[in-house]
């Protein structure tokens, strides 16, 4: 019988270092607060919408996804991080940066975005995480 490897991730790191408390609350016994907030949402939605406009390069698609990425219900009017907001602060950084110095590596056929990772340390630990994108110039 193998002893149980932990995992390591960088959010888990950070949680911990931060607020111990709260990583206990979070992680060890999976609470989370009601509700996300308007800025975990904008974040949230913007990075499917780059996740896409990457993986394809598809305008639209990405603008869509972002749209059936937002969580839904009525935006706060006191907040600008509304969906109508992300969807121009998306579309202008399409604009800006349709022509990056770098390719996503496999693009088109196989776009190494948003691949999850684990690496094994043999040691009773692993570090895990995601790659957002790998690029080359």
């Amino acid at each position: 019988m193998s002893e149980p490897t932990v995992s390591i991730d960088n959010f888990q790191h950070e949680l911990v270092s931060v607020c111990p408390r709260k990583y206990e609350l979070r992680i060890e016994k999976a609470r989370t607060l009601g509700g996300q907030s308007a800025a975990i949402n904008a974040g949230i939605s913007l990075h499917t919408g780059l996740a896409e406009w990457y993986r394809t390069g598809d305008v639209r698609l990405a603008l869509d996804v972002m749209k059936a990425n937002w969580p839904g219900g009525p935006d706060d009017p006191n907040d600008h991080r509304t969906l109508d907001r992300c969807l121009i602060v998306l579309a202008e950084y399409i604009v800006q940066y349709k022509n990056e110095s770098f390719k996503i590596v496999g693009f088109p056929d196989v776009p190494v975005v948003e691949v999850v990772f684990k690496i094994d340390t043999g040691s009773g630990f692993s570090f895990s995480g995601i790659l957002d994108a790998v690029g080359e110039r």
